[in-house]
C-alpha cells in the first residue's frame, strides 16, 4: 500500500473512530450547567442527570451574585443593584449569537443563543437539535423553578429541535430554518414543574419516551407534532393545581420587551388615558412596578397576588381557582405545526403531515383538572385584534371576586369607555408607536401587531369616539371561544390522537380528568349552537368540555385495553372516547367507562361518542361500570354492536 493510500485509510478511520466516540460520548449534568439558560444538546451521545435540576436561569440570585463580584462585567451588562423579577429569567444582549457561538470564562458573556429563537426568552430547560441523543434522567426529577415557571409563560422541559415552532408560526419570528431532532430517547426519571409543557417538538423522527414520569406541568406532558416514529412505555401525568396567575401575565412578560427597546431608543410617543399623558417611562415603570409586585407576592409570600397590598393586580393577574385557564390535555398528538385551532380534518397535505407511528403502552392520566376562561376577542377583518405576540386586546377582562369589568366601564358598547390597565396601556402605546413609524428599522417582530388608529382613538377618548361602539359597532363584531392567545378553546382532554396515523394504545387509563370552566359567553349568540370563533371546527363553546381521547382527522387508530375513570364537567360536554369530524378505520377493544358526569345536567354524557363524518370503528368489548344516560352516541349510523354493563 503506497503513502497515499494509508493516510487515506488513517483519514477514514479516524473520521470514523471521532463519529463514533461522539456518538457514544456521556455527558453527566449539574444544576451549575443551566445557572445562566437553555443547555443546548447539539452533538449526539448520552447526557445524565447527576442530581435533581431545578431549572432557574439568569436568576435574581444568580446575577446579583455575578454583578457584586464582577463589578466590571457588570456595568457592561447593565446589571445594576438591586435586580428585579423585572430584569431576571431572561437571556443577556452578551448571550446572543450573532455569527459563530463565542465561549468566554465569564459565563454571562457566552454568545451561544440565536437571538430570534430566544428573543422571547428560554424556551426550555434543554434544548435537542442533534440527532442520536438519549437522555437519561438517572432517576433524578428536572423541573423549572417557581420563579421562571411564573416569568417565563411558554416553556417545554425538553424540546426537541433548535427552535419552539416551525417558521412562520408562533407569538414571534423564531427564525427561518428548523432543525427538530431524529433518534431520541428520553428514560427514567421525572420531569416536573413546568409552565406550559413536559416535552415538545415539531417533525421529529424516532422518539422513545420510557420510565418518565410527569408532575405539575400546566399544558401537557408531551406534545409532538408530525412526529414519525414515537413510544411512550410507562408513564403518568398529572398537571399542576396552584397555578397563581392567568394568561394574562404572559401577555405582560412578552409586551415588556417592546417597551423596554422603545424606552432604549427615546420613544417620543405619547398615550392618552383618562385625561393623563403617558409617556415611555410612565408606561414602562407601571409595567415593571407590576410584574415586580406580582413576582413578590408570589415568590416571597404565600403562592398568590396579595389583594391587600396590590390589589391592581389581583385584579387582573389572579388565578382564582389556580387551575390552567387554557385548554388542558396530557398526552398531545397533531400533524405538523400548530395544536392551537379546531380539531382536523382529513385530508393531509404536505405541510401538515400527520403525527404517526406512534405506540402508547402502560400509560396513565393520574389527576388533569382544568378552569378554562373564554377570552372575547374584537374582530379585525376576519382575525382577532391581538398584540405583536399574539395576545389577545382584552377589553371584557373581569375582577376575579367581584365580576367586575376591569377595562372598560360599562357592559354596554354604546357606553363603554375605555379604563385601561397596565397590559391593556403597555400594548396600545406599543400599537401607536408602530404607527408613528418606530419599529421600522427594529430588531423586534410587529407584523402581528393590528391594533388600528380608529381604536387607540377610542383608547385616547377622541372626539367622537368615546364610545366603544365608534370601533365595535355590535357584538357582530365580536369573537368568543377563545383564550388569551386567540386559541381555539377545546377543553380537557387526556389523550389528544388528533391529526395521527398508525396510532396504538396498549392498556392506557384516565384515572381523573375534571373541567370547570364557566358556561360560554351570550355575546356571541347562543354558546350551545353558535360557531364563534373563526377557526372552530365545532359548533358551539368548547372550553367546558371534558374527554378521556379524542380522535380527530385520524386514520388507523387501535385502542386496547381501555379505561376511563372518572371524567367530570361542570357545565360541558363529558365523553370518554370521542371519535370525531372524518377520522376512520379506529378499533376500541376492551373498554371499561367507570363514571363520566355533567353536573349541570345542560349536556348528556357518553361513553363513547361517534361523528357522523366518521367511518369504520369496530368496538369489541366495550362495558360499563356506572351507566351514563348515553352508553354510545353514534352519529354515524354504522355502529351496531351492544355496549353493556361489565357486570353482564
Amino acid at each position: 500500500m503506497n503513502i497515499l493510500a494509508k493516510v487515506c485509510l488513517l483519514g477514514v478511520i479516524a473520521f470514523y473512530s471521532s463519529h463514533s466516540l461522539a456518538k457514544n460520548k456521556t455527558v453527566y449534568l449539574s444544576n451549575e450547567d443551566f445557572k445562566y439558560g437553555t443547555y443546548l444538546i447539539n452533538e449526539p451521545g448520552t447526557y445524565v442527570l447527576s442530581e435533581d435540576i431545578t431549572f432557574n436561569p439568569n436568576s435574581i440570585e444568580a446575577l446579583s451574585d455575578y454583578a457584586t463580584k464582577h463589578p466590571n462585567q457588570a456595568r457592561i451588562l447593565n446589571l445594576n443593584l438591586p435586580i428585579s423579577a423585572y430584569q431576571s429569567g431572561f437571556p443577556l444582549f452578551t448571550q446572543y449569537k450573532h455569527g459563530k457561538a463565542n465561549n468566554n470564562k465569564f459565563k454571562p458573556f457566552n454568545s451561544k443563543y440565536d437571538p430570534a429563537a430566544y428573543g422571547l426568552g428560554f424556551f426550555a430547560a434543554i434544548a435537542v437539535s442533534a440527532d442520536n441523543v438519549t437522555i437519561d434522567l438517572n432517576g433524578k426529577v428536572l423541573q423549572q423553578s417557581e420563579e421562571h415557571a411564573l416569568l417565563q409563560r411558554f416553556f417545554a422541559l425538553i424540546e426537541l429541535a433548535d427552535q419552539p415552532f416551525i417558521p412562520k408560526q408562533g407569538p414571534a419570528d423564531f427564525g427561518t430554518t428548523f432543525d427538530p431532532a431524529k433518534n431520541v430517547v428520553i428514560k427514567n426519571g421525572t420531569l416536573g414543574l413546568s409552565a406550559h409543557h413536559g416535552i415538545h417538538g415539531n417533525g421529529n423522527v424516532n422518539v422513545k419516551i420510557e420510565n418518565v414520569n410527569f408532575e405539575d406541568f400546566e399544558v401537557a406532558a408531551v406534545a409532538l407534532n408530525g412526529v414519525d416514529g414515537l413510544e411512550i412505555n410507562n408513564s403518568y401525568a398529572n398537571n399542576r393545581k396552584d397555578i397563581p396567575i392567568i394568561g394574562l401575565f404572559s401577555a405582560a412578560q412578552f409586551i415588556k420587551h417592546y417597551i423596554n427597546y422603545l424606552e432604549r431608543v427615546g420613544s417620543p410617543t405619547v398615550l392618552e388615558v383618562n385625561g393623563a399623558q403617558l409617556d415611555v417611562h410612565d408606561i414602562k415603570s407601571s409595567l415593571e412596578t407590576s410584574i415586580n409586585n406580582v413576582y413578590a407576592d408570589v415568590i416571597y409570600g404565600n403562592g398568590q397576588i396579595n389583594n391587600t397590598l396590590h390589589a391592581d393586580e389581583y385584579a387582573i393577574f389572579h388565578n382564582k381557582s389556580g387551575l390552567l385557564d387554557g385548554n388542558s390535555y396530557s398526552y398531545l398528538l397533531n400533524h405538523m405545526g400548530v395544536a392551537v385551532n379546531g380539531f382536523p380534518l382529513l385530508p393531509y397535505t404536505p405541510q401538515k403531515f400527520p403525527a404517526r407511528n406512534v405506540t402508547f403502552r402502560n400509560v396513565v392520566v393520574k389527576a388533569q383538572h382544568a378552569d378554562i376562561v373564554e377570552v372575547i376577542a374584537i374582530d379585525n377583518n376576519g382575525t382577532a385584534v391581538i398584540d405583536p405576540n399574539g395576545a389577545v386586546f382584552q377589553l371584557f377582562n373581569r375582577h376575579p371576586e367581584t365580576g367586575q369589568l376591569m377595562t372598560i366601564s360599562d357592559e354596554s358598547l354604546a357606553n363603554a369607555r375605555y379604563l385601561g390597565n397596565v397590559v391593556s396601556n403597555a400594548q396600545a402605546f406599543v400599537a401607536k408607536a408602530k404607527l408613528n413609524g418606530e419599529f421600522e428599522n427594529a430588531p423586534l417582530d410587529v407584523s402581528r401587531l393590528n391594533i388600528s388608529r380608529s381604536l387607540l382613538d377610542w383608547v385616547e377618548g377622541k372626539r367622537g369616539s368615546e364610545y366603544l361602539t365608534s370601533v365595535v359597532p355590535s357584538a357582530d363584531s365580536l369573537f368568543c371561544n377563545g383564550d388569551s392567545m386567540f386559541h381555539v378553546n377545546k377543553g380537557a382532554i387526556g389523550f389528544k390522537l388528533d391529526g395521527a396515523q398508525d396510532v396504538t394504545l396498549i392498556n392506557t387509563k384516565i384515572e381523573q380528568i375534571k373541567n370547570f370552566s364557566q358556561p360560554g359567553s351570550t355575546m356571541c349568540g347562543d354558546p350551545k349552537t353558535v360557531k364563534s370563533h373563526p377557526l372552530a371546527t365545532l359548533s358551539g363553546y368548547g372550553g367546558t368540555a371534558s374527554r378521556g381521547y379524542s380522535v380527530s382527522g385520524s386514520v388507523s387508530v387501535e385502542m386496547r385495553g381501555v379505561e376511563v375513570g372518572e371524567v367530570y364537567s361542570a357545565h360541558g360536554h363529558v365523553n370518554g372516547v370521542d371519535v370525531l369530524t372524518n377520522s376512520h378505520t379506529v378499533l376500541l377493544s376492551s373498554v371499561v367507562l367507570n363514571w363520566l358526569e355533567n353536573l349541570s345536567g345542560a349536556y348528556h354524557p357518553a361513553g363513547i361518542e361517534v361523528g357522523s363524518g366518521v367511518e369504520l370503528v369496530d368496538i369489541q368489548g366495550a362495558c360499563l361500570q356506572s351507566s351514563p344516560d348515553n352508553t354510545l352516541v353514534d352519529h354515524s349510523q354504522l355502529i351496531f354492536e351492544f355496549v353493556h354493563n361489565c357486570s353482564n
